[in-house]
Protein backbone atom coordinates (compact mmCIF):
# COMPACT_ATOMS: atom_id res chain seq x y z
CA UNK A 1 0.00 0.00 0.00
CA UNK A 2 2.86 2.38 0.78
CA UNK A 3 5.15 1.67 -2.20
CA UNK A 4 2.90 3.40 -4.76
CA UNK A 5 2.46 6.62 -2.72
CA UNK A 6 6.25 6.78 -2.22
CA UNK A 7 6.91 6.55 -5.96
CA UNK A 8 4.18 9.01 -6.87
CA UNK A 9 5.38 11.40 -4.21
CA UNK A 10 8.96 11.34 -5.52
CA UNK A 11 7.91 11.99 -9.14
CA UNK A 12 5.44 14.76 -8.28
CA UNK A 13 7.63 16.52 -5.74
CA UNK A 14 10.79 16.52 -7.85
CA UNK A 15 8.93 17.84 -10.91
CA UNK A 16 7.39 20.68 -8.88
CA UNK A 17 10.13 21.16 -6.32
CA UNK A 18 10.07 24.97 -6.42
CA UNK A 19 6.29 25.24 -6.18
CA UNK A 20 5.63 22.86 -3.30
CA UNK A 21 3.51 24.21 -0.47
CA UNK A 22 2.83 23.15 3.07
CA UNK A 23 -0.46 21.69 1.86
CA UNK A 24 1.39 19.27 -0.45
CA UNK A 25 3.56 18.02 2.37
CA UNK A 26 0.54 17.74 4.66
CA UNK A 27 -1.42 15.53 2.24
CA UNK A 28 1.46 13.17 1.63
CA UNK A 29 2.15 13.03 5.36
CA UNK A 30 -1.52 12.07 5.93
CA UNK A 31 -1.29 9.35 3.28
CA UNK A 32 1.89 8.07 4.95
CA UNK A 33 0.26 7.97 8.38
CA UNK A 34 -2.81 6.10 7.09
CA UNK A 35 -0.67 3.61 5.16
CA UNK A 36 1.65 3.12 8.13
CA UNK A 37 -1.25 2.49 10.51
CA UNK A 38 -2.74 -0.10 8.17
CA UNK A 39 0.60 -1.90 7.90
CA UNK A 40 1.13 -1.82 11.67
CA UNK A 41 -2.37 -3.19 12.24
CA UNK A 42 -1.55 -6.08 9.90
CA UNK A 43 1.57 -6.85 11.94
CA UNK A 44 -0.08 -6.40 15.38
CA UNK A 45 1.86 -3.15 15.88
CA UNK A 46 5.20 -4.93 15.95
CA UNK A 47 8.26 -2.71 15.37
CA UNK A 48 10.01 -5.76 13.94
CA UNK A 49 7.50 -5.92 11.10
CA UNK A 50 8.85 -6.43 7.60
CA UNK A 51 6.99 -3.25 6.65
CA UNK A 52 8.97 -1.05 9.05
CA UNK A 53 11.76 -0.26 6.52
CA UNK A 54 9.15 0.84 3.98
CA UNK A 55 7.60 3.24 6.48
CA UNK A 56 11.02 4.61 7.38
CA UNK A 57 11.90 5.13 3.70
CA UNK A 58 8.67 7.05 3.18
CA UNK A 59 9.41 9.43 6.05
CA UNK A 60 13.07 9.88 5.04
CA UNK A 61 12.12 10.63 1.43
CA UNK A 62 9.61 13.27 2.53
CA UNK A 63 12.19 14.96 4.77
CA UNK A 64 14.86 14.91 2.05
CA UNK A 65 12.57 16.56 -0.51
CA UNK A 66 11.65 19.24 2.01
CA UNK A 67 15.37 19.83 2.65
CA UNK A 68 16.13 20.01 -1.09
CA UNK A 69 13.43 22.63 -1.58
CA UNK A 70 14.82 24.84 1.14
CA UNK A 71 18.51 24.09 0.53
CA UNK A 72 18.79 23.49 -3.25
CA UNK A 73 22.53 24.15 -3.38
CA UNK A 74 23.47 21.31 -1.08
CA UNK A 75 24.90 18.52 -3.34
CA UNK A 76 24.96 16.03 -0.49
CA UNK A 77 21.17 16.10 -0.24
CA UNK A 78 20.75 15.09 -3.89
CA UNK A 79 23.20 12.22 -3.48
CA UNK A 80 21.41 11.10 -0.33
CA UNK A 81 18.04 11.20 -2.09
CA UNK A 82 19.37 9.06 -4.93
CA UNK A 83 20.75 6.61 -2.38
CA UNK A 84 17.36 6.37 -0.65
CA UNK A 85 15.67 5.68 -4.00
CA UNK A 86 18.16 2.90 -4.76
CA UNK A 87 17.66 1.38 -1.32
CA UNK A 88 13.90 1.46 -1.85
CA UNK A 89 14.22 -0.26 -5.26
CA UNK A 90 16.48 -2.94 -3.76
CA UNK A 91 14.14 -3.48 -0.84
CA UNK A 92 11.03 -3.85 -3.01
CA UNK A 93 12.84 -6.16 -5.44
CA UNK A 94 14.07 -8.45 -2.67
CA UNK A 95 10.58 -8.70 -1.19
CA UNK A 96 8.76 -9.48 -4.43
CA UNK A 97 11.13 -11.17 -6.86
CA UNK A 98 11.11 -14.89 -7.63
CA UNK A 99 14.35 -16.70 -8.34
CA UNK A 100 13.88 -19.03 -11.31
CA UNK A 101 17.51 -19.62 -12.25
CA UNK A 102 17.38 -23.12 -10.77
CA UNK A 103 14.42 -25.17 -12.13
CA UNK A 104 14.78 -27.66 -9.26
CA UNK A 105 14.09 -25.00 -6.60
CA UNK A 106 11.89 -22.58 -8.54
CA UNK A 107 8.32 -22.11 -7.30
CA UNK A 108 7.17 -21.47 -10.87
CA UNK A 109 5.46 -24.38 -12.61
CA UNK A 110 6.28 -25.62 -16.06
CA UNK A 111 3.59 -25.77 -18.76
CA UNK A 112 3.65 -29.55 -18.53
CA UNK A 113 3.03 -29.44 -14.78
CA UNK A 114 0.17 -26.97 -15.18
CA UNK A 115 -1.52 -29.10 -17.83
CA UNK A 116 -1.15 -32.16 -15.61
CA UNK A 117 -2.74 -30.34 -12.67
CA UNK A 118 -5.60 -29.06 -14.82
CA UNK A 119 -6.31 -32.53 -16.15
CA UNK A 120 -6.16 -34.03 -12.64
CA UNK A 121 -9.06 -31.92 -11.41
CA UNK A 122 -11.46 -33.80 -13.69
CA UNK A 123 -10.89 -36.97 -11.68
CA UNK A 124 -12.76 -35.47 -8.72
CA UNK A 125 -16.06 -36.09 -10.48
CA UNK A 126 -17.66 -38.87 -8.38
CA UNK A 127 -18.28 -41.82 -10.69
CA UNK A 128 -20.22 -43.72 -8.04
CA UNK A 129 -22.91 -41.02 -7.79
CA UNK A 130 -26.00 -41.39 -9.95
CA UNK A 131 -26.38 -37.64 -10.48
CA UNK A 132 -23.30 -35.58 -9.48
CA UNK A 133 -25.20 -32.34 -9.97
CA UNK A 134 -27.21 -33.10 -6.81
CA UNK A 135 -24.25 -34.13 -4.67
CA UNK A 136 -21.79 -31.91 -2.81
CA UNK A 137 -18.14 -32.76 -2.12
CA UNK A 138 -15.32 -31.41 0.02
CA UNK A 139 -11.80 -31.20 -1.45
CA UNK A 140 -9.18 -30.90 1.26
CA UNK A 141 -6.55 -28.16 1.17
CA UNK A 142 -7.98 -26.33 -1.82
CA UNK A 143 -5.83 -23.30 -1.03
CA UNK A 144 -2.61 -25.27 -0.67
CA UNK A 145 0.81 -24.58 -2.17
CA UNK A 146 1.65 -24.64 -5.87
CA UNK A 147 3.50 -27.95 -5.75
CA UNK A 148 0.91 -29.70 -3.60
CA UNK A 149 -2.45 -31.26 -4.25
CA UNK A 150 -4.65 -28.21 -4.69
CA UNK A 151 -2.72 -25.11 -5.79
CA UNK A 152 -3.60 -21.57 -4.79
CA UNK A 153 -5.05 -21.01 -8.26
CA UNK A 154 -8.16 -22.76 -6.93
CA UNK A 155 -7.93 -25.50 -9.54
CA UNK A 156 -10.64 -27.66 -7.89
CA UNK A 157 -13.15 -25.14 -9.25
CA UNK A 158 -12.49 -26.84 -12.60
CA UNK A 159 -13.37 -30.26 -11.22
CA UNK A 160 -17.09 -30.01 -12.15
CA UNK A 161 -18.07 -30.97 -8.63
CA UNK A 162 -20.12 -28.99 -6.13
CA UNK A 163 -17.19 -28.32 -3.81
CA UNK A 164 -18.17 -26.48 -0.62
CA UNK A 165 -14.75 -24.86 -0.50
CA UNK A 166 -14.54 -21.59 -2.40
CA UNK A 167 -12.12 -19.41 -4.31
CA UNK A 168 -10.10 -16.83 -2.40
CA UNK A 169 -12.27 -13.72 -2.44
CA UNK A 170 -14.21 -11.60 0.04
CA UNK A 171 -17.58 -13.27 0.61
CA UNK A 172 -20.84 -12.93 2.49
CA UNK A 173 -20.24 -11.64 6.00
CA UNK A 174 -23.41 -13.24 7.39
CA UNK A 175 -22.16 -16.76 6.64
CA UNK A 176 -18.81 -15.98 8.24
CA UNK A 177 -20.60 -14.62 11.33
CA UNK A 178 -22.53 -17.88 11.65
CA UNK A 179 -19.30 -19.88 11.41
CA UNK A 180 -17.68 -17.74 14.08
CA UNK A 181 -20.64 -18.39 16.41
CA UNK A 182 -20.08 -22.09 15.84
CA UNK A 183 -16.44 -21.48 16.83
CA UNK A 184 -15.05 -22.50 13.45
CA UNK A 185 -11.62 -21.01 14.12
CA UNK A 186 -10.39 -21.33 10.55
CA UNK A 187 -13.22 -19.31 9.05
CA UNK A 188 -12.42 -15.92 7.55
CA UNK A 189 -14.17 -13.43 5.23
CA UNK A 190 -12.02 -14.82 2.40
CA UNK A 191 -12.59 -18.53 2.98
CA UNK A 192 -15.77 -18.85 5.01
CA UNK A 193 -16.27 -22.58 5.23
CA UNK A 194 -12.54 -23.25 5.60
CA UNK A 195 -12.16 -26.80 6.94
CA UNK A 196 -15.25 -26.56 9.19
CA UNK A 197 -12.95 -28.03 11.86
CA UNK A 198 -13.99 -31.33 10.27
CA UNK A 199 -17.32 -31.12 12.11
CA UNK A 200 -19.36 -34.24 11.39
CA UNK A 201 -22.81 -32.63 11.77
CA UNK A 202 -22.01 -29.58 9.65
CA UNK A 203 -20.51 -31.68 6.89
CA UNK A 204 -23.67 -33.76 6.66
CA UNK A 205 -26.04 -30.80 7.00
CA UNK A 206 -24.24 -29.12 4.10
CA UNK A 207 -24.96 -32.21 2.04
CA UNK A 208 -21.34 -33.30 1.64
CA UNK A 209 -21.57 -36.83 0.30
CA UNK A 210 -17.88 -37.32 -0.49
CA UNK A 211 -14.72 -35.92 1.10
CA UNK A 212 -11.39 -36.02 -0.75
CA UNK A 213 -8.87 -35.56 2.02
CA UNK A 214 -5.19 -35.81 2.83
CA UNK A 215 -3.80 -38.53 5.09
CA UNK A 216 -3.11 -36.05 7.90
CA UNK A 217 -6.70 -34.74 8.03
CA UNK A 218 -9.11 -35.89 10.74
CA UNK A 219 -12.11 -37.78 9.40
CA UNK A 220 -15.64 -36.98 10.67
CA UNK A 221 -17.32 -39.95 12.39
CA UNK A 222 -19.93 -40.79 9.77
CA UNK A 223 -17.51 -40.78 6.81
CA UNK A 224 -16.09 -44.12 5.76
CA UNK A 225 -13.11 -44.63 3.53
CA UNK A 226 -13.68 -45.69 -0.04
CA UNK A 227 -10.56 -47.73 -0.66
CA UNK A 228 -11.21 -47.92 -4.40
CA UNK A 229 -11.20 -44.15 -4.95
CA UNK A 230 -8.05 -41.99 -4.80
CA UNK A 231 -7.71 -38.67 -6.64
CA UNK A 232 -4.54 -36.54 -6.74
CA UNK A 233 -3.10 -38.54 -3.83
CA UNK A 234 -6.24 -37.85 -1.78
CA UNK A 235 -8.46 -40.59 -0.37
CA UNK A 236 -12.23 -40.48 -0.82
CA UNK A 237 -14.53 -40.82 2.21
CA UNK A 238 -18.31 -41.09 1.86
CA UNK A 239 -21.20 -40.61 4.25
CA UNK A 240 -24.61 -42.25 4.12
CA UNK A 241 -25.96 -39.55 6.49
CA UNK A 242 -25.43 -36.56 4.21
CA UNK A 243 -28.51 -34.38 3.76
CA UNK A 244 -30.18 -33.80 0.39
CA UNK A 245 -29.83 -30.34 -1.12
CA UNK A 246 -33.49 -29.62 -0.24
CA UNK A 247 -35.16 -30.83 2.95
CA UNK A 248 -37.76 -29.67 5.48
CA UNK A 249 -36.50 -29.04 9.07
CA UNK A 250 -38.65 -30.51 11.80
CA UNK A 251 -38.45 -27.67 14.36
CA UNK A 252 -38.40 -23.87 14.44
CA UNK A 253 -36.16 -22.28 17.06
CA UNK A 254 -36.36 -18.64 18.13
CA UNK A 255 -33.18 -16.63 17.54
CA UNK A 256 -33.22 -15.41 21.15
CA UNK A 257 -33.13 -19.03 22.32
CA UNK A 258 -30.46 -19.99 19.81
CA UNK A 259 -28.07 -17.17 20.75
CA UNK A 260 -27.13 -18.31 24.31
CA UNK A 261 -26.47 -21.92 23.23
CA UNK A 262 -23.00 -23.40 23.22
CA UNK A 263 -21.29 -23.99 19.89
CA UNK A 264 -22.05 -27.73 20.17
CA UNK A 265 -25.73 -27.10 20.86
CA UNK A 266 -25.95 -24.64 17.96
CA UNK A 267 -24.43 -27.16 15.59
CA UNK A 268 -26.83 -29.86 16.77
CA UNK A 269 -29.77 -27.48 16.41
CA UNK A 270 -28.94 -26.93 12.74
CA UNK A 271 -29.33 -30.67 12.15
CA UNK A 272 -33.11 -30.70 12.64
CA UNK A 273 -34.19 -27.07 13.07
CA UNK A 274 -34.33 -23.69 11.41
CA UNK A 275 -33.58 -20.55 13.42
CA UNK A 276 -36.20 -17.84 12.93
CA UNK A 277 -35.40 -14.21 13.85
CA UNK A 278 -38.13 -12.14 15.46
CA UNK A 279 -39.96 -15.15 16.88
CA UNK A 280 -40.81 -14.70 20.57
CA UNK A 281 -40.92 -18.38 21.41
CA UNK A 282 -40.20 -21.44 19.36
CA UNK A 283 -39.62 -25.14 19.62
CA UNK A 284 -36.55 -26.94 20.89
CA UNK A 285 -34.26 -29.13 18.86
CA UNK A 286 -34.58 -32.77 19.86
CA UNK A 287 -31.06 -33.52 18.66
CA UNK A 288 -29.63 -30.58 20.62
CA UNK A 289 -31.27 -31.95 23.78
CA UNK A 290 -29.63 -35.34 23.20
CA UNK A 291 -26.27 -33.63 22.69
CA UNK A 292 -26.53 -31.57 25.88
CA UNK A 293 -27.42 -34.69 27.90
CA UNK A 294 -24.59 -36.77 26.46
Amino acid sequence: MISLPVNLMMIHFLQHLRRLTLRDYTWFAIVGVIASLSLFIMSDFSLNSRFSPMIALYAISLLLIWSLQHHPTQPGLKALLIAVVLVNVTFITNRNHTNNTNPATSDMLSEQSVNKLLHGQRDYLPENTANPSFSRVYIDNQLGNATGIAPTTNLPILSQTNNIESYWSVQNKAVNTMMQRLQISGSSPNDITSNLDNRNILMNVLGVKTRYQNSSTMTPNSYEQNANVSVNHQTAFTSSDSYPLVYLPKYTVAAKDYGPMTATEKEATLADSVVVPGMRAGQSSAFAKQTSLA
